[in-house]
This record gives C-alpha cells, sequence and structure tokens, in this order.
C-alpha cells in the first residue's frame, strides 16, 4: 500500500499526464530521415586518382554531376579525387618535361665531346714528340 502511494500510477489514458494519446499501438514514427547514399563515383574518383590520376579526374567530374542530379552524398569525395588528380598529373608532367630537357642537355653534350680532337694517352703523360707537344716539347735544346 505504501509503494502505491510513494509512486501513483497513470489513469487510463494518459490524460492528466499532459501526454497525447497514442494514435497506433505498437507503431513508431521514424525519427529521421533515411540518410542518403554515397555515390559509387566519388569513391571511384578518389580511389582511382591514387592509381591513375586521369581516371580520379574523369570520374571525379562525373561523380559531381551525379549528386547534384540524384542528392546524393560524396561531393567532398569526388572533389578529394579531383584535387589529387590534377596535383599527381601534373607532377607528372612536370617529370616528363625535367626528363625531355636533361635528356636534350646531355645529347648535346655529347656530341660537343665527339668534336673535339682525340688524343691516345697511356698513362700520365702523353709521348708525342713529333707533334711539339707532351714531354719531349718541355726539353731544353742547346
Amino acid at each position: 500500500m505504501i509503494a502505491r502511494m510513494a509512486y501513483p500510477q497513470p489513469p487510463p489514458g494518459n490524460q492528466s499526464w499532459n501526454q497525447p494519446p497514442s494514435s497506433t499501438p505498437g507503431f513508431y514514427p521514424p525519427m529521421y530521415p533515411p540518410p542518403r547514399q554515397t555515390s559509387a563515383m566519388a569513391i571511384g574518383a578518389l580511389v582511382g586518382a591514387f592509381f591513375f590520376p586521369p581516371l580520379g579526374i574523369v570520374l571525379g567530374h562525373i561523380a559531381l554531376s551525379q549528386i547534384r542530379r540524384r542528392n546524393e552524398e560524396g561531393r567532398g569525395m569526388a572533389i578529394a579525387g579531383l584535387v589529387i588528380g590534377y596535383v599527381h598529373t601534373a607532377l607528372w608532367l612536370l617529370v616528363i618535361v625535367a626528363y625531355v630537357i636533361f635528356f636534350a642537355w646531355w645529347a648535346t653534350e655529347i656530341q660537343q665531346h665527339e668534336r673535339l680532337p682525340r688524343t691516345t694517352t697511356y698513362g700520365t703523360y702523353s709521348m708525342q714528340s713529333m707533334t711539339g707537344t707532351g714531354v719531349a716539347a718541355l726539353r731544353p735544346t742547346c
């Protein structure tokens, strides 16, 4: 009896507790809308940008247009795929240009080296006395 007095039970229908009556017993409306689906193209753009940068660029642009049309998630991943793809492509182009410049310089150096006169010298000094060069040319003639 004392327990009933300490914790009173609500009357049926919940009218006195200032709560609206329940609509359908056992039915609970969803609290949040269902989450939007992440674009598969955006995921592909982000992954593809690391392995083949032009693929990340193409998939990133396709993903952005699909996200706008279909109201999907993944805009950040698509933009990240685009940025990484463009940066990697620019770096690869710089490396290729540097190689082309280096090999062009190297080829001109080889051509200039081949134009120089060649003397066959063995050892430290050249012993070419007939042409006036070498050790014989350094001896004083009396």
